[in-house]
């Protein structure tokens, strides 16, 4: 090459070096342009994975932008563990300027636990949301991807098998996680002091031992009377009521005492008492002696078997008197009867002078029973019917029916009272109609809740007295009369029911029964007459005229309340309160 031409080799090349730079200058002086995605996820730390560009990650709030060059084109893919999006993914053609609200939905995996939780009405505690077992024990519950927990069935009275389940990051559905449900049961335990006692009221899971210990198991919450029976014996208490029991109950004891029977007889020679006569049963060397009037009694054993014996020196009184399997009291050489002859016959007071009778009394036993207990009721039917009677022997008018009608007790009217062993008491009282009751508020004349027993009950006492110690009156109607409505007669009836209470040997779970029968065919034309008047002014003619004749129809009212005796018995003792007793008393007229 000659020099000329290496000359010219070496301006091209500078001048094609010259040229480079330029352009390279020209390049880093104008650089290529972007565009700007952005959008919500409304979740934070969500990765959003961009086609042929960087990966970013949405921040606190949920937001992302990703810069990619003017017109690119690709796609751009959320990811979170345990979520899912919407849309699921979002592909660009081209992108020329900067795109906003470009957002996806994010829903976070759910899945199910579900089983059954071994009875209805389970409450599946420690889920995320409340969650109860419905008729058949199932349930279903849903929870978060990753999930944990501890779930445990909860009902009262219950326990459960498994107690309860630990869940850890839940990542699939729990199928079949089932409990079994066991009902509590509690101990009731004591002892009646004999073997060979029956004890009513509880459920089947009872045992009694050779020394009377006993133990029944009950169901949590369970409610009952229970009565222990033997043949010849009573018990203190007669019953005891259980309700709603949560806990073991100890020593709950009965003390049992021998039931004796009575015989009673006068010893004569000709008409002639004959005293201090020696009465001797054998066995058991039982031993009284005659009184002034040559009367004995002599108690021995229920069920006694064996012979009377009788001496006195001079005297020759023959081999005696058998008796074989002695089960009640023998008077005069006879069985007492039913209604018992050792108690005198009551009156039911006096009105106005003239004696009233307390009404027919009737004791019907439907198995064996002691004289002695019939004796008892038998009285307490009496005290209870003379309660009521006096209830009904007030003047009083009852709103919305036109007349006054003074007493309820006309001296036609009947009152009876009739006890069928192992069912009900029955009290019946005839009376004007309508029937009512001055208005008696709690506390003035009786409290509104007394402890069961006589002493304790002076409405009670007092009644007894009126009936039973001579002299006795029963006060006649007097005052003025009051004015009351049919609804608060009712209230007044059924405070009147927790004397019956008092009623001895009837068991807990029978029913007593007041039914009040009255008829308005006894008021006299001349009271009806100034009703009239009283009514006219206080309800206007149009509302006699509806009437009819004006004057009221006839009519027969039968008002019957029903109370089981356990009621009875915890109203009076303030167990129940008026408004818990009146709901669980049945209440009709007809």
């Amino acid at each position: 090459m000659t020099r000329g031409n290496r000359i010219l080799s070496t301006f091209v090349l500078l001048g094609l070096l010259t040229l480079s730079l330029s352009d390279a200058a020209r390049s880093q002086s104008t650089p290529a342009k972007t565009v700007t995605i952005s959008g919500a996820t409304a979740v934070a730390g969500v990765t959003l994975r961009v086609l042929r560009g960087a990966t970013v990650m949405t921040d606190e709030i949920g937001f992302y932008s990703v810069e990619v060059p003017q017109g690119w084109a690709g796609t751009i893919t959320p990811v979170k563990l345990g979520h899912v999006f919407e849309p699921p993914v979002r592909t660009y053609k081209a992108v020329a300027e900067s795109l906003e609200n470009e957002d996806y939905v994010a829903r976070v995996l759910t899945f199910t636990i579900s089983g059954n939780a071994g009875a209805p009405e389970v409450v599946l505690q420690g889920l995320p949301q409340e969650v109860v077992s419905d008729s058949q024990g199932k349930y279903q519950a849903q929870v978060d991807y990753g999930w944990s927990g501890t779930v445990t069935p909860m009902k009262e009275g219950y326990r459960f098998e498994p107690h309860s389940r630990d869940y850890r990051q839940v990542v699939r559905n729990f199928e079949k996680e089932n409990y079994t449900a066991k009902i509590i049961e509690f101990t009731i335990s004591g002892n009646v002091g004999l073997s060979g006692v029956t004890i009513r009221g509880f459920p089947d899971k009872w045992m009694i031992g050779v020394k009377g210990e006993y133990r029944a198991l009950v169901p949590y919450g369970w409610s009952g009377v229970v009565t222990p029976e033997k043949e010849g014996y009573r018990f203190e208490p007669p019953y005891v009521t259980f309700s709603s029991v949560t806990q073991d109950l100890t020593n709950m004891d009965f003390t049992p005492s021998a039931l004796q029977v009575t015989i009673s007889n006068v010893i004569k020679v000709g008409n002639e008492p004959i005293q201090d006569v020696q009465v001797t049963a054998q066995p058991g060397d039982y031993t009284v002696v005659t009184d002034s009037q040559g009367r004995y009694s002599l108690k021995v054993p229920y069920g006694w078997s064996g012979r009377l014996t009788f001496s006195k020196p001079g005297f020759d009184f023959g081999g005696g008197h058998v008796y074989r399997d002695l089960t009640t009291h023998f008077m005069d050489g006879k069985p007492v009867p039913a209604e018992g002859e050792w108690l005198p016959y009551p009156s039911g007071g006096s009105r106005e002078g003239v004696s009233v009778p307390a009404g027919e009394v009737l004791v019907i036993p439907t198995a064996d029973a002691l004289p002695e207990k019939i004796a008892e009721t038998t009285e307490d039917l009496r005290v209870m019917l003379q309660i009521l009677r006096e209830k009904l022997s007030e003047p009083r008018m009852i709103r919305g029916v036109l007349r006054d009608y003074g007493s309820l007790l006309g001296e036609d009217r009947r009152a009876e009272a009739i006890y069928l062993q192992g069912s009900a008491a029955l009290f019946v009282i005839g009376a004007d109609f309508p029937p009512s009751s001055p208005v008696q508020q709690p506390g003035e004349d009786e409290p509104p809740t007394q402890p069961q027993g006589e002493a304790a009950d002076p409405v009670w006492q007092r009644a007894r007295q009126k009936l039973y110690e001579p002299g006795a009156r029963t006060p006649s109607p007097s005052g003025q009369t009051q004015t009351m409505t049919f609804e608060q007669f009712k209230e007044e009836l059924l405070r009147s029911l927790k004397h019956a209470a008092n009623i001895r040997h009837i068991d807990p779970n029978e029913l007593v029964v007041l039914t009040l029968v009255a008829q308005n065919e006894g008021a006299s034309r001349a009271g009806e007459a100034d009703v009239m008047k009283q009514y006219a002014n206080m309800y206007g003619s149009d509302y006699m005229a509806m009437m009819g004749t004006g004057r009221p129809a006839r009519a027969t009212t039968v008002l019957t309340m029903q109370a089981r005796k356990s009621d009875i018995d915890a109203f009076a003792q303030g167990a129940l309160d008026f408004n818990q007793f009146s709901r669980k008393v049945r209440s009709f007229t007809y």
